[in-house]
């Protein structure tokens, strides 16, 4: 007991020391990804309630997938010339637009465009998310307040599964299926509103938002190095791969294992929360084995996992899986991130976090598209294949790019800052 005391009263004491801007993103990360989460589970099934086919699907999600990767650029753009308060606000409302509006139209259309202005109100999101963690955090912390930015997002995702399926399967007591899973996705949606409080405590120095200066293409090209290009085709080549089967997991648990929407929501909130506790432990994997080994461990131990779920083997078997796959997946996310930062000057952050999001967005829209028209065409196990090849890849390019102990990366983006 008095253990348990001590870790509460040390994280207590961490989480005050952060500053408040940090803690105020935090509760943004943990709200949008609740409400991201609702869709990711209820979304793919709503609409085959509705009637549409897999590849009908996927090519909605992949819409607004693409939409969060093209976003990037001009997110980048206003979050460094508007402010990240301001551009927070605005992505708040298109994601409440955008969620709304994909719930209360039935042409498919309409369904698209709304798609559209909910990717983009993430696309600011996700831009702004590790710039500004870095920003507001000391070096000694910042590791540790990725990771428990990574943990909340997760728990976001892990609560708004669980509570999304359960809640749909209420609704289910007095209403329709379809209208069922819409009610669950309007609440999920609206929760997003809660997110204005935090955002007002943000606060700027507006000395530095005079200073700021708006990126163009040139500056994009100017960090284009040998590295940053296989650090991107690693980043497209992992996003391709989980593009064709991570949207794609509730439908195919429904429709596989014939179970209820608060079963769905339950296997991939309980795979959620071993993403939580891996995000736990990564800081003291990470200190142990190096950075660059965890994030290699943690993607290929990943691959017998998928290889389970495309033969499944019961619903026991299919949960264990999830857990295992999602946790040691995403776990390293937060070290990616240090790493992407660490590799560039406080210039290119921004650019390098939109030129990720965009490459990762549109490479995992393009799974998604592919993934619908393999689910449809073959059958809902077959994307998992492909997404096993595209691990295994992207892992030996990010085994290239950092086996060198030394980061020739800054050195050369310093050296062409300094010939400028």
């Amino acid at each position: 007991m008095r253990v348990i005391l001590s870790k509460i009263k040390n994280f207590s004491n961490f989480y005050s020391s952060i500053s408040s801007n940090a803690r105020s993103f935090l509760s943004i990360a943990f709200l949008t990804t609740f409400t991201m989460s609702s869709f990711d589970i209820l979304l793919g099934i709503y609409l085959r309630d509705k009637g549409f086919l897999e590849a009908e699907v996927g090519g909605l999600i992949s819409l607004r997938t693409l939409s969060m990767g093209i976003g990037s650029i001009p997110a980048a753009l206003m979050s460094d010339a508007l402010g990240r308060k301001k551009s927070i606000t605005i992505a708040i409302f298109s994601i409440i637009l955008g969620g709304l509006g994909m719930i209360n139209v039935n042409n498919l259309l309409f369904m698209q465009v709304f798609s559209v202005i909910f990717g983009l109100g993430y696309a600011i999101i996700f831009v702004i998310e590790a710039p500004f963690v870095y920003e507001n955090t000391t070096e000694k912390q910042r590791v540790s307040v990725f990771s428990l930015n990574f943990v909340l997002k997760n728990a976001g995702f892990m609560t708004g599964s669980l509570v999304s399926g359960y809640t749909s399967d209420f609704f289910k007591l007095f209403y329709s299926n379809q209208l069922s899973a819409r009610l669950a996705l309007a609440i999920s949606t609206l929760l997003v509103l809660i997110t204005l409080i935090p955002v007002y405590k943000i606060s700027e120095d507006k000395k530095d938002k005079k200073e700021i200066k708006v990126f163009k293409v040139k500056d994009y090209v100017g960090i284009l190095t040998p590295n940053i290009g296989l650090y991107v085709l690693h980043i497209a080549i992992i996003g391709l791969g989980a593009g064709m089967v991570v949207p794609f997991f509730s439908i195919y648990l429904k429709y596989t294992l014939q179970v209820s929407d608060g079963l769905v929501g339950t296997i991939l909130s309980f795979a959620q929360f071993g993403t939580i506790l891996g995000g736990s432990i990564v800081p003291i994997l990470a200190s142990k084995f190096g950075k660059v080994r965890t994030v290699l461990m943690c993607q290929l131990l990943s691959v017998p996992f998928l290889l389970s779920i495309a033969w499944p083997q019961g619903i026991v078997l299919i949960a264990i899986s999830f857990f295992f796959r999602s946790s040691l997946m995403n776990m390293a996310h937060p070290i990616i991130q240090n790493l992407s930062m660490d590799l560039i000057n406080e210039r290119g952050r921004a650019l390098i976090s939109s030129m990720t999001s965009l490459t990762s967005n549109i490479f995992r829209a393009l799974g998604i598209y592919l993934g619908g028209i393999m689910m449809t065409k073959y059958s809902y196990n077959a994307p998992y294949y492909f997404t096993i090849l595209c691990y295994l890849i992207g892992s030996s390019v990010f085994y290239i790019i950092f086996q060198e102990k030394k980061k020739i990366l800054p050195i050369i983006f310093r050296q062409k800052a300094a010939k400028r």
